[in-house]
């Protein structure tokens, strides 16, 4: 007898309730539907927030090649609700009412932070993008490597799937793709040897984005350590 858990499933502007076989998939597609079900419950925190954020401006500047700013606002606080969910993930009625109050409070002060860490995070991508482009020839694998890097950080829905304690770690990477850029241009030769290695790992990250049957937290697993082999391997020291 194979075992069933159920869980809630996000469907955007509702949830229901669904049956899935494997544990650790039920509990990130639960965990999506009750913070899904908080967001709708506080839609009037959310209206708060894309009315009232303080740094609105500078976000909606640096978001603009990214797509829509009151999306990403609420990308955030999917997040931020992911983080609240995830310490204590409620199974019943009076679990999600404890957990709804907890919400209630923390939800607006830490979308704020996040979203204050997004304004410098996304202005650093824009200044890594523009140098990347400006390439020349020679170069254009890696400005090539750089850009596909940046796309797969910042995919739709990047701050929920990733999670909110993760985008602080967004600085590190892209302050080591500044580091790549100045030694690839003194070292081009190094650049491109190393380039390979990278390259060879890339392909087994874009293979297991194909692979279905694996989920996507095993591909954002193995993702964060290409990332941290990315420091090492361009930017010792960073």
């Amino acid at each position: 007898k194979i075992p069933i858990t159920y869980a809630l499933e996000d469907c955007g502007d509702k949830v229901r309730a669904i049956s899935v076989v494997n544990k650790k998939q039920a509990q990130n597609v639960h965990v999506r539907g009750v913070c899904r079900l908080l967001a709708l419950e506080k839609a009037s925190l959310l209206g708060y927030m894309k009315k009232k954020y303080h740094n609105k401006q500078k976000l909606t500047l640096s978001v603009s090649t990214l797509g829509n700013v009151d999306e990403l606002i609420d990308d955030a606080a999917m997040a931020c609700l992911r983080a609240i969910v995830e310490n204590d993930i409620p199974y019943n009625k009076s679990e999600y009412e404890l957990l709804s109050q907890k919400a209630e409070k923390e939800l607006v002060p830490a979308t704020t932070s996040m979203l204050d860490d997004l304004v410098q995070v996304l202005q650093l991508r824009a200044s890594v993008l523009a140098d990347a482009k400006g390439m020349g020839k020679t170069l254009a694998n890696t400005r090539n490597d750089i850009i596909n890097q940046c796309d797969y950080l910042f995919q739709p829905g990047f701050c929920f799937r990733f999670g909110a304690g993760k985008i602080k770690d967004f600085k590190r990477y892209l302050s080591a793709i500044e580091k790549r850029i100045e030694r690839a241009k003194l070292n081009p030769l190094k650049e491109a040897e190393s380039l390979i290695v990278i390259s060879d790992w890339v392909d087994v990250r874009e293979s297991l984005v194909q692979d279905k049957a694996i989920p996507t937290f095993e591909v954002d697993e193995f993702n964060w350590m290409l990332e941290e082999f990315r420091i090492s391997l361009f930017a010792q020291g960073q």
